[in-house]
């Protein structure tokens, strides 16, 4: 596995959250905020599977172990739209 660049996780991002975070989605894009958050989870992303390969981890399991932590955040709650649902994940 070859490691993603900024912009295709980028698109990744943005397509998991638009179907998955809806509520986050829409927030972030009324705020002018979606592409720097989306830019800066991959970012983010990219950067701690970089350290975790020159560690000795493959590429894939570098991306199994990072892609959740920023890029694939976990699903909303139907019910969740608290401003707290709006906040990022921890």
């Amino acid at each position: 596995m070859e490691v993603p660049d900024v912009a295709a996780m980028a698109r990744l991002a943005r397509e998991h959250w638009q179907e998955h975070r809806p509520t986050l989605y829409a927030h972030l894009a009324q705020t002018g905020q979606l592409e720097v958050m989306i830019e800066t989870a991959a970012r983010q992303t990219l950067e701690a599977m970089e350290r975790l390969i020159s560690r000795g981890t493959t590429p894939l399991e570098a991306w199994q172990l990072m892609r959740e932590e920023w890029l694939l955040v976990p699903e909303e709650e139907r019910s969740d739209l608290s401003p707290e649902a709006l906040s990022w994940p921890a």
